[in-house]
């Protein structure tokens, strides 16, 4: 479950669909935010977000928005999708928007039945309190289908603009001339083990060993030599748990610029699922590490954080190793480190057979689920991709699928290419017999370019688990390649 990355990156490529410029310093916003319910039916009380959006120009914004739960004892319901909104002026530093959002989701026993389907419509109220921060206010009706919940909210939060420095395709020839202050450091595929410290599970069980996969984008600014702020996502691939994702957003402290060096880290952020008991799912993380250098490009880091939820039963150590890809070098120029990426959002169905779901489900049907793609490439052809996918229709509600794979593109004319994929990851929920979460399989896409910037792409792949379900999937959305500059 990658939706920390698939939040900012998705709003990047959105972005660059409908820039006329070749490079610029994209206005992307990024808003924390806090729905309490004022009817409260399920265990579910109040729902936190992170939302990132592109600002289109005449008061147009569009982006994602994952939220979690924020309050009573549903820890471990997420859900994803898209956000719209319009803005208008009431004076200088003060904004009314309207906007609304459709994705899916559940967790946490939350969705029992149905699609999970979750929409949002809200008016809010920003305002400015300096150039780059904002603080907001506003009212919203949520509803997610397979639940009670339809309930207008109290909205509020906290915004900041940020100038990511972005070209629109794979034109690596721009340079120096990009400017901003915000570039991705690096992207940071993980595993680690968690060991609880004798927890319980919501159920009341022993709480046993949880291995974890998952990623990290780190992002550094130019005026920071030592520091790095990072947004991380991992779900349980093995071993107890299964269904349990985390979302992160933390800093972290290194003792020299490059080469074999020590690091610190702090960052909080929200957790459950699987039957972990995090409460309401708020969670907090310290933790040491090394890196230590492999080339230019590639180091591993090695370490060990310590986790505890606000809530809820549930602390545990976890050692880690992660890989990092770095895209950039501090002491370079501005823009003098292209990196070429591609991001892919739009729907995938799981074709339903014979034991797909456990032998006890009630629920049938082939699940549409709403995905986000990031590929990262190495060279023209090969690239590294992680993908997310939430329910919203067939029956599937709190079903949800992260992984991380290789590509590789061929181009078969002007127009058309061809990809190639393989991955492993984890899915669970809504009965889907995973056989504890760990999947692995491909698929083969293929890809018109409309544009140097868009691309329409349909597949079909297969995914295989260790419990039943292995379904044919088919894959339709759309594709935009776009350049970092680091």
């Amino acid at each position: 479950m990658l939706y920390s990355a698939r939040v900012f990156l998705t709003a990047t490529g959105i972005a660059l669909i409908s820039s006329s410029a070749n490079v610029s310093a994209a206005p992307l916003e990024f808003r924390y935010g806090f729905d309490v319910f004022s009817q409260r039916t399920t265990s579910l009380h109040a729902l936190q977000s992170l939302t990132m959006t592109y600002d289109l120009g005449s008061g147009f914004y569009i982006g994602e928005t994952l939220f979690s739960a924020a309050g009573g004892d549903a820890g471990g319901l997420f859900t994803a999708g898209f956000e719209i909104a319009k803005r208008f002026k009431l004076g200088n530093s003060l904004d009314l928007e309207f906007g609304a959002f459709v994705g899916g989701g559940g967790g946490a026993n939350v969705v029992t039945s149905g699609d999970g389907l979750m929409t949002r419509t809200h008016a809010t109220l920003i305002k400015q309190i300096t150039p780059n921060w904002a603080a907001t206010l506003g009212l919203s009706y949520i509803k997610i289908s397979g639940t009670s919940i339809s309930t207008p909210a109290l909205g509020f939060g906290i915004s900041r603009t940020l100038d990511m420095k972005v070209g629109g395709g794979h034109d690596l020839s721009f340079g120096n001339s990009v400017t901003g202050d915000i570039s991705i450091a690096a992207l940071k595929p993980f595993v680690r083990v968690y060991y609880p410290r004798n927890n319980l599970k919501r159920s009341g069980v022993p709480l046993k060993n949880m291995y974890i996969v998952g990623a990290e984008m780190s992002f550094h600014n130019a005026r920071t030599d030592r520091g790095e702020t990072f947004l991380s996502a991992a779900t349980a691939m093995a071993g107890d748990g299964a269904g349990y994702g985390e979302y992160q957003f933390g800093y972290r402290w290194f003792t020299g610029n490059t080469g074999a060096r020590a690091f610190a880290q702090l960052a909080a952020g929200f957790a459950g699922g699987g039957g972990v008991d995090t409460g309401g799912g708020l969670i907090a993380t310290a933790g040491i590490g090394a890196v230590v250098p492999i080339s230019d490009r590639f180091s591993a880091e090695f370490g060990v954080t310590g986790i505890k939820s606000f809530q809820g039963d549930f602390a545990a150590i976890s050692p880690y190793i992660r890989g990092a890809i770095t895209l950039g070098k501090r002491s370079a120029p501005h823009g003098s480190n292209p990196t070429r990426w591609q991001i892919s959002t739009g729907f995938a169905q799981q074709v339903e057979h014979t034991g797909y779901r456990v032998p006890a489900s009630t629920r049938s049907g082939s699940p549409v689920l709403v995905e986000t793609t990031i590929d990262l490439f190495f060279n023209d052809h090969l690239y590294f991709t992680g993908n997310a996918q939430s329910a919203v229709l067939g029956d599937a509600g709190a079903y949800a699928v992260g992984q991380i794979g290789v590509g590789y593109e061929i181009p078969i004319s002007d127009r058309w290419t061809i990809s190639p994929e393989l991955y492993v990851g984890a899915a669970a929920g809504a009965g889907i017999n995973t056989g504890g979460g760990l999947v692995a399989g491909g698929k083969l896409e293929l890809d018109y370019s409309l544009r140097k910037n868009l691309k329409v792409s349909f597949g079909a792949g297969k995914m295989l688990s260790k419990g039943g379900a292995k379904p044919v999937t088919l894959h339709i959305g759309l594709k935009i390649p776009f350049t970092s500059y680091n």
